[in-house]
């Protein structure tokens, strides 16, 4: 196996008798082979079963990864983990699902209720009339990106600023800035 090539997340196919073990995604459990130094720190503060890329040798087994793979850390952290998170959220008035009992559920309801487009498909299995429909789509959205780009080009930096940046502190910077006109006159 040319372990160069692997991809980012290495997933295995084992099943795991446990039900309590919430990492995996459909009975799947994770192994991360970390590649870089982001995938590591997120490897370590999740607690997930990992390897550094360098580490791993070409013989990898999949089942030694999972004989030694403890998930303890990952499943023990997430209260820890959601409660930081959440109180993050909070702190910058944001919200989330899981605010009350129910909207999760609401959430999911809608979801269920959506009717969402139809997927889109690679251009190889798509006939001429969708793809010459896809093409009058991307110019009619270049030219309103375009026409976007040469108001702002248009428009003075200061009109700019007072469209982006909200009341209190357009005034804050209008004190700030007759101080300094003030001071240096």
């Amino acid at each position: 196996m040319d372990l160069d090539r692997v991809p980012l997340r290495i997933r295995l196919r084992l099943r795991h008798p446990d039900p309590r073990h919430y990492h995996r995604a459909a009975g799947t459990p994770g192994y991360l082979f970390a590649h870089d130094s982001r995938t590591l720190e997120l490897a370590r503060y999740f607690g997930i079963p990992h390897r550094v890329m360098r580490d791993v040798p070409a013989d990898v087994d999949a089942a030694r990864l999972y004989e030694e793979a403890d998930y303890t850390a990952l499943n023990d952290g997430h209260k820890a983990r959601f409660e930081a998170i959440t109180a993050f959220l909070a702190k910058h008035d944001l919200g989330h699902s899981f605010a009350d009992g129910e909207s999760a559920a609401r959430f999911d309801q809608r979801v269920r209720e959506t009717t969402f487009p139809p997927a889109v498909r690679p251009a190889a299995g798509t006939g001429p009339e969708e793809l010459l429909a896809r093409i009058d789509w991307l110019r009619d959205q270049n030219r309103t990106l375009r026409e976007t780009v040469e108001a702002h080009r248009a428009q003075q930096l200061r009109e700019r600023v007072r469209q982006a940046v909200g009341g209190p502190v357009r005034r804050m910077l209008g004190r700030r800035s007759s101080y300094v006109c003030s001071s240096s006159g």
